[in-house]
C-alpha cells in the first residue's frame, strides 16, 4: 500500500501498523479499555529519547481507540503556543472549541468519552496536574507524551497525582529499526528502493546516532525529491544525503591522521576496498571473504607472500581506526561511512 510522501513529512501520520511496539501498545490498550469499563478517565504519559516514535505511539494509540468506541480525539501540540493556551483555558474553565461550533466539554456526554492527545509535555509542572485534574472531572482522556529528560527529574515535590500510567518507549535493535525504515520507504516511495540500501541507512543511524526513526525518516525526506525527479537511490546517494546529519568521519585531517598511523598493508587494503566499491555505485557491503580476497590479491601485486599472514591484523586495524565499519546485522559485513572516492583522494595525498 502506497500512501505517498505523507508517510515521511506529515508529523502526524499514523502508520497502518505500529512495528515492534506490540507489548507496549497492548499494556497501553488494558489499561484504557479498563478505565473505559469503569466509567473512569485515565491519564497515561508516552516517554521516551526525542525522536523515539513517542508521538506516533501516541497518536496510533488514541486512534485504535477512537475507532473501537466512537469517542472523539483532538490532538494539540504543546510546542505550539495555542497548546499552552489550550491548558490555559481548561484549567480556569473556559470553553474551548474545536470546529463546528462546538465546545470541547459540551460534546463530551456524560456517560462518554473525550481523547485528548497531547504532544510534547512536561509531566511534571503545575499547570499539567491541574489540566489532569479537571480533565478527568469532564471525561476527558489523555494520551499525552513527554521527553525521558522530564521524567527524570530526583526532585519529585511536582509529581502528578492524577497521572495515571508512564510507559517508557525502549530503544530500538538495528533490525527493528530496519524493519520500521523499510515501512516507511513502501508507503512513501513510488518506485522500489534496494534493500540494500535501506539496510545501510539503518546502519548509518544505528553507528553515528542513536537507533532513532526520527533520523532514518529524515534521510527518507531527503531522498524523496531524488526518487520524483527520477534519480536512482543509490549508496553513494545516501551518503550525499546523510553526511551532515550524522556524525560521519568525513573531516580530511582527521582521516588522514588516521590513516599515518596505519601500516603500508592496511592503507593499501584500504585502498582496495574503496576502489571496489567506488566502481560499484549499488553496493554498499563487503563480506569478510571478499576482503580477504583482495588483500591476497595485494599481496600477489606486491609479490609478498608473507604479507598474507598480516590479513588479521590489518582488517583489526581499519576496524579500530573506525574508518571501516561492521555491520549492525551481520559481523562478517563491512562497509565504508567515508565516500570510497574521497577516501581515495586522502590516499593518493598520502603517497
Amino acid at each position: 500500500m502506497i500512501v505517498g510522501p505523507a508517510a515521511i513529512f506529515d508529523p502526524l501520520f499514523i502508520p497502518p501498523e505500529l512495528l515492534h511496539r506490540e507489548r507496549e501498545l497492548k499494556a497501553a490498550e488494558n489499561f484504557v479499555e479498563n478505565g473505559i469499563s469503569s466509567q473512569y478517565p485515565l491519564h497515561i504519559v508516552v516517554s521516551g529519547i526525542r525522536g523515539i516514535g513517542k508521538t506516533v505511539f501516541a497518536n496510533f494509540l488514541a486512534e485504535k481507540i477512537r475507532k473501537e468506541y466512537g469517542f472523539p480525539k483532538v490532538f494539540i501540540n504543546m510546542r505550539d503556543p495555542e497548546g499552552r493556551v489550550f491548558l490555559n483555558k481548561v484549567v480556569y474553565g473556559r470553553k474551548v472549541y474545536f470546529g463546528e461550533g462546538s465546545s470541547l466539554f459540551n460534546c463530551v456526554d456524560r456517560d462518554s468519552f473525550f481523547i485528548l492527545v497531547l504532544d510534547d509535555v512536561d509531566p511534571y509542572s503545575n499547570m499539567f496536574c491541574r489540566f489532569l485534574k479537571k480533565s478527568r472531572e469532564r471525561n476527558i482522556i489523555v494520551v499525552a507524551s513527554g521527553d525521558s529528560k522530564s521524567l527524570l527529574r530526583k526532585n519529585h515535590r511536582g509529581f502528578c497525582s492524577y497521572l495515571d500510567f508512564v510507559l517508557k518507549l525502549g530503544i530500538y535493535t538495528p533490525s527493528q529499526l530496519f524493519d520500521i525504515t523499510l515501512q516507511r520507504v513502501k508507503l512513501a516511495f513510488p518506485i522500489e528502493v534496494d534493500v540494500e540500501v535501506v539496510r545501510y541507512i539503518t546502519d548509518l543511524v544505528c553507528e553515528f546516532d542513536i537507533n532513532r526513526p526520527s533520523v532514518s525518516i529524515e534521510i527518507l525526506r531527503r531522498l524523496y525529491p531524488l526518487v520524483i525527479s527520477g534519480k536512482e537511490v543509490t549508496v553513494e546517494v545516501v551518503r550525499e544525503c546523510s553526511h551532515d546529519l550524522l556524525w560521519v568521519l568525513n573531516d580530511d585531517l582527521v582521516v588522514l591522521d588516521a590513516l599515518r598511523c596505519m601500516r603500508i598493508e592496511s592503507i593499501l587494503l584500504l585502498e582496495k576496498i574503496a576502489s571496489h566499491l567506488a566502481r560499484r555505485v549499488r553496493k554498499a557491503y563487503l563480506s569478510i571473504r571478499e576482503i580477504r580476497e583482495l588483500y591476497y590479491l595485494l599481496c600477489e601485486e606486491l609479490e609478498d607472500e608473507a604479507a598474507k599472514y598480516l590479513f588479521s591484523e590489518c582488517l583489526d586495524e581499519l576496524i579500530n581506526s573506525g574508518v571501516l565499519l561492521r555491520s549492525s546485522f551481520n559481523e562478517k559485513y563491512f562497509y565504508l561511512a567515508i565516500p570510497p572516492r574521497f577516501l581515495l583522494n586522502l590516499i593518493d595525498a598520502i603517497f
